[in-house]
């Protein structure tokens, strides 16, 4: 990923560059209205915990500053290495910081909601219905499985997957 790249789109936004004196190096910090992006560059990948450990530090050290609303605050992590997409997963649901997203193309930026090139119309009228995964049983318990077993945030074990497969059968067969 390019950080001249996302730097660039952030200037398109109309986000402004603020010098904070004690962010991490390759540490970027960018503000427009109530939203504040900290942009951490990565040149390689040495391993999740690391890299939560570094944003929730820096996360803490935001808070602390007056002028900062934590709560509207959204990193844009940026690893040079190719790293999975499980791996991104679990380092963007990980929840014990900010929200974070992983940034490897300029593909990214369409799920960052205020990076993507698309505008939204606030006079398209939206009408709200209930989804099929939520009228769906199967599904539902599906869900349900998988959250309790803290599958959002980390790799299932096979026992685990095997378990959630006997009990929607289980279910089937009701």
């Amino acid at each position: 990923m390019n950080l001249k790249l996302l730097i660039n789109r952030l200037a398109e936004k109309g986000f402004q560059e603020e010098q904070l004196d004690d962010l991490p190096r390759n540490s970027f910090f960018f503000k427009k209205g109530f939203i504040n992006v900290l942009i951490i560059q990565y040149n390689s990948f040495s391993n999740i915990n690391k890299i939560n450990e570094e944003i929730l530090e820096t996360r803490n050290y935001l808070a602390s500053l007056d002028r900062i609303n934590i709560w509207n605050t959204y990193a844009l992590v940026i690893i040079e290495d190719e790293i999975d997409y499980e791996t991104i997963h679990v380092l963007e649901k990980d929840s014990s910081s900010i929200r974070k997203y992983v940034l490897q193309s300029e593909g990214d930026f369409s799920r960052v909601f205020f990076l993507d090139l698309n505008e939204v119309n606030d006079s398209i009228q939206m009408s709200i219905s209930k989804t099929e995964s939520e009228e769906n049983l199967i599904l539902r318990e599906l869900y349900k499985f998988i959250k309790d077993k803290d599958g959002e945030t980390k790799k299932l074990k096979v026992k685990d997957v095997k378990e959630g497969i006997e009990s929607l059968i289980n279910l089937v067969g009701e």
